[in-house]
């Protein structure tokens, strides 16, 4: 999913939601026997002039939203308007990859996931 093209469309129709994604940070953790990642920020990133910069969504690895219970409600709202977002074929690009091929990307731009495949698998002896 292309999430600059998703916030982009975010930002026309529904400012006030971008807004809140943009201002309100969240934490982000991932904790494994060898690492110790976390980071505090916005779902979305902007630059110094105001442009998208970074996406950041991993719903398991969010911890729970931190903010005044006032604003709880309408964050909640455009982070489910922003969710749904990532599930519109409008912002999909797709790919199959052979053996051997490697498809890179910009994980702060692009969500990425897998789907199953129908080609038979290749495995090395």
């Amino acid at each position: 999913m292309d999430g600059f093209a998703i916030a982009a469309t975010l930002r026309a129709e529904s400012p006030e939601d971008f807004r809140l994604l943009c201002e309100h940070p969240v934490e982000f953790w991932n904790k494994a026997p060898q690492s110790d990642y976390r980071s505090y920020a916005p779902i979305i990133g902007l630059d110094s002039r105001g442009e998208v910069s970074e996406i950041r969504l991993a719903n398991w690895l969010r911890a729970p939203f931190n903010l005044p219970a006032s604003e709880m409600g309408a964050f909640y709202r455009a982070y489910r308007r922003f969710c749904a977002l990532t599930r519109d074929s409008r912002f999909m690009v797709s790919r199959s990859l052979e053996a051997g091929q490697m498809w890179c990307f910009d994980n702060r731009r692009t969500m990425h996931a897998r789907k199953a495949s129908t080609r038979p698998s290749i495995s090395a002896a």
